[in-house]
C-alpha cells in the first residue's frame, strides 16, 4: 500500500502499488460519482456533421463536375466546417 493525495480536496489516501488510477479519496470520488454530472456535452448536430462530411465532399469535389465554380465553392465550404467541428469524440 502507498499514500496518496486526492486531486480534488489534497486528503492523502492508502492504495494499492498497482491502483495508479485511483486519483481521488473516497469521498471526493462518491460525490463525483452521485452528482451525476457528465464530463462532457455532445452537440448531436456536431457528431452528425462529423460523420457526414468525407462523403459529402467526395461527392461534391470539383474533379467530378469538370471543375465547376458551385462545386468549388461547396467543397470550399464543406472544409470550412470540417476546421470548426473538429474531432468529436465517440
Amino acid at each position: 500500500m502507498i499514500t496518496a493525495h486526492c486531486v480534488e480536496c489534497g486528503a492523502t489516501f492508502r492504495r494499492a502499488e498497482e491502483q495508479r488510477w485511483k486519483l481521488r479519496c473516497i469521498g471526493c470520488w462518491q460525490r463525483r460519482k452521485s452528482s451525476r454530472a457528465p464530463r462532457f456535452q455532445v452537440d448531436p448536430l456536431r457528431v452528425e456533421l462529423a460523420d457526414n462530411l468525407r462523403p459529402l465532399l467526395s461527392l461534391c469535389h470539383p474533379d467530378r463536375h469538370g471543375g465547376s465554380m458551385l462545386a468549388t465553392r461547396t467543397t470550399q465550404w464543406l472544409l470550412s466546417i470540417r476546421k470548426r467541428v473538429g474531432n468529436v469524440p465517440p
